[in-house]
């Protein structure tokens, strides 16, 4: 009887080592696809960074533009103004 409980006791070992196997495996995939999912979110959020700033700079370049116009028609109504 005692060899039987030896072979049982070493097949349940060897059952026990091909599960924690396939928990680590399975453990390695899930943390692999988490990963992935943190860059793409940190990628996605530079994306929005880069984007309001580009938008903050067109925004400023066009205030100063129509600055520009606005006193270049004041300048021209002063001219009339003075005819």
């Amino acid at each position: 009887m005692k060899e039987n409980d030896i072979k049982q006791a070493e097949i349940k070992r060897e059952r026990n080592a091909r599960l924690i196997a396939e928990v680590e495996a399975a453990n390695g995939v899930a943390l692999g696809k988490k990963e992935e999912a943190k860059q793409k979110e940190k990628d996605e959020e530079m994306t929005i960074v880069r984007y309001n700033q580009e938008k903050a700079g067109r925004e400023a370049a066009k205030a100063e533009e129509d600055r520009k116009i606005a006193a270049e028609k004041e300048m021209e109504v002063a001219r009339l103004r003075e005819m």
